[in-house]
């Protein structure tokens, strides 16, 4: 694999401050990046099966790096399934972040990542399946944006997800789900020396889940109801009258959506869709609207 990539850039700011223009010439900001990848595949009758792969990269500007992923599972009876995965990954700065004036760093550093995840698939009868994983992620060099992009030392990820299905009736389904996640970011104070670690997971919440309920009341009629709640989850916004960015937390939300569909002769179905049922008042990014009750509804033809 062989990529090649140049920018060709005019800017111009008009402001009180009088106009600027700027250029970036594809003659000064090129940079290109080849690799060498390949994986194998391990498959034993037992139900022990191991893959792994790895890559080679040269980089223009930042040399030769590799990574690597190892994928561990055993398979129970043909249907159990128990999982490990270790991968490792290489992220180098685009050319906007090395090359642009004001905001470019040239002396970014790419971002190297340790990635850990483990899980199990699992099925209890013919109608009630189960899924576990968790994982952790670690990022050393994280490249994020202050007054210009900068690099910052590290970056640790880690959370996980419950899933399940369960068909009590051929005609009834059960989905539901729980997430976690939680992050810190660590950086270096350049005058004490100190390290500062923040949460920096903006508008993901740590806690998430949901439940949905799919009956099919006759060959024809499906009706679904479905509830989801959103955890609380911090937001950064500018603030116009300090000319600052501020941190505030968004309140956790429900969401409450119902959906029916008649499906005539498999030809045409009648839907409707409601979402938000209970007209809950949220927000998902400071200063922007979210829709309140709503719908849809329609008819659908197949020729």
């Amino acid at each position: 694999d062989y990529r090649f990539n140049k920018i060709d850039q005019h800017s111009l700011s008009i402001s009180a401050f009088g106009p600027y223009e700027s250029d970036l010439s594809p003659d000064s900001t090129r940079i290109n990046i080849g690799s060498v990848y390949a994986s194998v595949f391990f498959k034993d009758t037992s139900g022990f099966h191991f893959e792994a792969g790895g890559r080679w990269n040269h980089h223009s500007l930042y040399g030769n790096n590799a990574t690597f992923t190892l994928n561990p599972f055993y398979l129970i009876n043909g249907k159990q399934k128990i999982y490990v995965n270790i991968s490792s990954a290489f992220n180098a700065p685009s050319l906007y972040q090395l090359f642009t004036p004001f905001y470019g760093n040239l002396s970014l550093q790419p971002e190297q990542a340790l990635n850990y995840e483990a899980g199990a698939d699992l099925f209890f009868s013919s109608n009630f399946e189960f899924r576990i994983t968790a994982f952790a992620r670690k990022v050393k060099h994280v490249i994020a944006f202050t007054s210009k992009y900068v690099n910052f030392d590290k970056q640790n990820d880690k959370g996980g997800e419950i899933e399940f299905t369960y068909t009590p009736l051929s005609s009834l389904k059960l989905t539901g789900y729980y997430s976690y996640e939680a992050g810190q970011l660590t950086t270096q104070n350049s005058v004490t020396k100190s390290d500062t670690s923040y949460n920096n997971l903006f508008k993901r919440p740590k806690n998430s889940f949901g439940i949905s309920a799919g009956y099919q009341i006759t060959p024809a009629l499906f009706v679904q109801l479905q509830s989801k709640y959103v955890g609380k989850r911090m937001d950064i916004f500018f603030n116009d009258i300090t000319s600052a960015q501020e941190q505030l937390w968004l309140k956790g939300y429900n969401l409450l959506d119902f959906y029916a569909a008649y499906n005539w002769k498999q030809k045409i179905t009648l839907f409707l869709n409601l979402k938000n049922i209970t007209d809950a008042h949220y927000v998902e990014t400071t200063g922007y609207a979210t829709r309140g009750f709503n719908f849809t509804t329609g008819l659908s033809f197949n020729l």
